[in-house]
């Protein structure tokens, strides 16, 4: 029994299967059950060694389906780590391979290498990609001499649709009382600027915190294919401006502006005001010179073991710039030990789609970790 003990203290795993039913208008309706899976073990028999395994089976009345997310094995220590399976490499490439990548930490320098073939990404159904799957590989340089940081990063990408591409991209960190970055990366194929990421943030202790940050992309959609073609280029703007001030008496304030395009222009301005459990936004936006007050209010209070979720706001903060209506109640229980349970229905109506009733049902088991 000790011994079965001390061998479940090297492992995590968690289960969640959760059923999503939703209705688009009155005569569609679909029933979709997802389940979802993760196993990691570390340092079993050897130190430094883990496994790990994540995946998601997708079922309906039409299709059926199963997806690995992740199926790795690494060995690492202070110095070197090496992992091989399915992995999502970030440095340029975004996607997940099949393959390995490897690295070498040092005091102020970390050097890293990955390659493998392009994996299809999950939550996709094959019929929609190529099945020429890209080789990439590519390198990345750490530099840090406090309190500056440097990263450089190299990667190709081979396949007979896109021929041969190459990106490169630098990026610069300044960690102290103020802290501006600067990210860009660059196709060679293309001969021209892919992608900028620049701001600051500021912090003054005990007044107030500041973010300011713009972000550029040429195309978003980089090599995802559909129908054997490669989507046109569309431009990706963004800029954000925040300022959290201290708390004042019993409510704490934000401030935020927010300029988009992709598609659509539209300019968000807004406050929210944050008291514990409760916070309530106001403001006003304008999308392709559609000006519309934009507010917003979320409850989030834990009691007993239940966490209740209750939200609502008129606009859509992401990048595709939709004025919406969209309500959310859920509650949550984790009264029982590893296991949660999980209900929440959504509504969402839009000028651009009708109406769309969503709902979400589940549980979460949990050990270890």
């Amino acid at each position: 029994m000790n011994m079965i003990i001390i061998l479940l203290s090297f492992f995590k795993f968690s289960l969640n299967p959760y059923f999503y039913p939703y209705a688009i208008n009155d005569s569609e309706r679909f029933y979709p059950l997802y389940t979802y899976l993760n196993f990691e073990a570390k340092d079993v028999g050897i130190e430094g060694f883990s496994f790990s395994f994540s995946g998601n089976h997708f079922y309906s009345d039409t299709l059926s389906e199963f997806r690995i997310f992740g199926l790795t094995a690494s060995y690492s220590n202070s110095n070197y780590f090496i992992n091989f399976g399915r992995l999502f490499v970030y440095q340029g490439a975004s996607s997940f391979i099949d393959g390995m990548r490897a690295g070498l930490n040092l005091e102020k320098l970390s050097i890293s290498f990955y390659g493998g073939k392009k994996a299809f990404l999950p939550f996709k159904s094959d019929d929609v990609f190529s099945e020429k799957n890209p080789y990439i590989y590519g390198a990345l340089l750490k530099f840090l001499f406090e309190p500056f940081n440097f990263s450089f990063y190299f990667n190709r990408e081979t396949d007979d649709l896109i021929k041969d591409a190459n990106f490169a991209g630098i990026s610069f960190k300044f960690e102290k009382f103020l802290k501006p970055f600067l990210s860009i990366g660059y196709s060679f194929k293309d001969n021209e600027i892919e992608r900028v990421e620049t701001g600051l943030s500021y912090v003054c202790k005990g007044k107030f915190y500041t973010n300011l940050r713009y972000y550029f992309e040429k195309r978003p959609f980089k090599y995802l294919y559909y129908l054997n073609e490669i989507l046109p280029k569309k431009e990706r703007h963004r800029f954000l401006l925040s300022v959290h001030l201290r708390k004042i008496k019993f409510i704490t304030p934000s401030f935020y502006y927010r300029f988009t395009y992709y598609e659509k222009k539209a300019n968000y301005f807004y406050l929210n005001l944050r008291r514990k459990f409760l916070s309530f936004g106001i403001g006003l936006g304008n999308i392709e010179d559609r000006t519309q007050v934009l507010y917003f209010a979320d409850l989030y209070y834990p009691y007993r073991g239940f966490v209740f979720n209750i939200s609502y706001k008129t606009f859509d903060d992401s990048e595709y710039n939709y004025y919406l209506n969209s309500f959310r109640a859920g509650v949550e229980y984790k009264g029982i030990k590893y296991m949660t349970f999980i209900s929440e229905i959504r509504f969402f109506a839009n000028p651009d789609y009708e109406s769309d009733v969503r709902g979400f049902f589940g549980v979460k088991f949990t050990y270890g970790g």
